[in-house]
């Protein structure tokens, strides 16, 4: 007897994952065949450069990639799995992370409830070293099963939600699982966070270079183009109250321009000074909760690209063409 379609669908996204990718493909594969149910395995490429689509190639997956020329993102590539999957639910995984071996057997019970529509778990961040050495620095941890408002990269949402409230947009370079989370709530459907290892997370230090290619990507933008789109919603103050941390360091800034240019012009060179020691004092606490002068330094400027980001992530109108996609299909996969 044929299967029709899987009970869960894998869904990898990735560009130029290299080695990392095989990792990711081979531990969503051990998980999925503890469940002891069909499932099937995509990986939609972002236009790699690499041997990455080779890697994916070797695995009984099917094999999307996005061709370059237009404008990529996270979102394009759960979009695209997304309307290639056939399963009843569907795991979304990046291509840097490897899934914990029983996360499939521990989440997919909670969905015996018809009003959950997302589940996600415990994320670990693991950072290499300069020295070689490995750290792991948990990213987000429940305690308890809990209900969530927002999702990270790694989920597993039930497709009649899906199908309630679309697809993730492709026009969303940043954020774009918490503008999809909120269409889900609006939908009537719960998300849940399950205190169960997920996966790890295998990512570098954060660098100026990351910093700069993110800006380049357009990720900071994201984040206004979720602000635009919930605006005229219930979530929009929500939205705006994650968003707190770079709208704080928008009014500090501000402060700082305001009495500096006060204290040239009036000649209050006190003041000045004043503004000078409690601008070192504001990086030196960054620097004492980041353990790091360097990561304090780097906050800063991350929240000043998001700030920029929200700015032009609002002004940025939605074209009419956004959800259009151009893409190859390399190989079709099998329900397994």
């Amino acid at each position: 007897m044929s299967i029709e379609h899987p009970v869960i669908s894998i869904i990898v996204i990735g560009r130029n994952e290299g080695s990392r990718l095989a990792a990711c493909l081979e531990s969503t594969i051990t998980a999925a065949q503890r469940l002891n149910q069909s499932y099937e395995l995509l990986y939609v490429d972002s236009a790699s450069q690499d041997n990455s689509t080779a890697i994916a190639s070797k695995y009984p997956a099917t094999v999307l990639h996005l061709k370059p020329g237009q404008p990529l993102s996270a979102a394009a590539g759960r979009s695209l799995g997304t309307h290639y999957a056939r399963g009843d639910y569907l795991a979304f995984f990046d291509g840097d992370i490897v899934c914990d071996p029983d996360w499939f057997v521990k989440a997919l019970p909670f969905f015996d409830d018809d009003t959950v529509g997302i589940v996600s778990g415990n994320i670990i961040d693991v950072f290499q070293k300069h020295n070689g050495d490995f750290s792991r620095l948990a990213r987000r941890v429940f305690d308890d099963v809990v209900e969530s408002r927002t999702i990270g990269g790694v989920s597993i949402v039930r497709r009649t939600a899906i199908q309630a409230a679309g697809s993730f947009d492709p026009f969303v370079r940043g954020r774009e699982e918490q503008e999809f989370a909120f269409r889900v709530m609006a939908q009537g459907f719960r998300i849940l966070g399950l205190p169960f290892p997920m996966c790890d997370h295998h990512t570098s230090d954060l660098t100026i270079t990351e910093i700069v290619r993110r800006r380049r990507n357009g990720y900071y933008i994201g984040l206004g183009q979720v602000l635009r789109a919930t605006w005229h919603t219930p979530d929009r103050w929500r939205y705006l109250w994650s968003l707190k941390v770079p709208l704080v360091v928008l009014l500090w800034l501000l402060s700082l321009v305001f009495f500096t240019v006060v204290s040239i012009g009036f000649q209050f060179y006190g003041l000045l000074l004043l503004n000078l020691i409690s601008t070192l004092l504001i990086i030196s606490l960054l620097a004492v909760r980041l353990h790091s002068l360097r990561r304090g330094l780097l906050y800063v400027m991350v929240e000043i690209f998001t700030l920029e980001g929200i700015v032009k992530g609002l002004l940025e109108k939605k074209p009419v063409d956004s959800g259009r996609l151009d893409y190859d299909v390399l190989q079709q996969g099998k329900i397994l």
